[in-house]
């Protein structure tokens, strides 16, 4: 199977932790067949695809300059949500605190791609870390069950960099950390 890639913000270690024992406590209450492993929390920027060694090497190339103004910046985990329907959701995730940085670097870093030939989402961009998918419960998701798990707490980081990963769908982690790209350390 050929591997696909794609552009996101890490979610740093001291935070995958708590968000993962914080799950874990949880599980029970939301039955979903995969479970993200922590270590591969992140929040997408853009989804590739497939990837030949020449595209890869325009986004090495050009990304760097598109994103070299933009300053780390802090985002804030905030609440809970799915994808899909209520009677199966297809995606359990984490939701952010809308971020004008975070807007501003998936526009720069998306105008890479596409100079790049990716085609691009065309939907809303709407940041998240995907925690579960395929629900595989027998009854419906029950929307209180949102207000009982309470909201995410203290879960804030600064963003200081984008990855480029590549999946293997084989493993656990399924995402390696191809390269990464700092953004502007000084101006924040």
């Amino acid at each position: 199977m050929e591997s696909h890639y794609f552009l996101a913000l890490p979610v740093p270690a001291p935070l995958t932790q708590p968000l993962n024992e914080w799950l874990l406590s949880r599980r029970a209450g939301l039955p979903f067949k995969n479970w993200v492993a922590p270590e591969d929390y992140h929040i997408t920027l853009h989804f590739l695809g497939k990837a030949s060694v020449d595209q890869r090497a325009q986004i090495h190339h050009d990304l760097p300059s598109a994103i070299e103004k933009i300053p780390c910046f802090t985002l804030q985990a905030t609440h809970f949500g799915f994808f899909g329907e209520q009677q199966a959701p297809r995606i359990f995730w984490v939701g952010l605190e809308q971020e004008e940085e975070l807007n501003r670097l998936q526009k720069e870093s998306g105008v890479v791609c596409q100079r790049a030939g990716f085609t691009l989402e065309t939907r809303p961009y709407r940041p998240h870390i995907t925690v579960a998918r395929r629900w595989q419960g027998t009854s419906t998701l029950i929307l209180p069950f949102f207000d009982e798990v309470g909201k995410p707490s203290n879960w804030t980081w600064i963003a200081d960099r984008v990855v480029l990963y590549q999946t293997h769908l084989d493993r656990t982690p399924k995402y390696e950390a191809i390269q990464s790209y700092g953004l502007n350390k000084v101006n924040r």
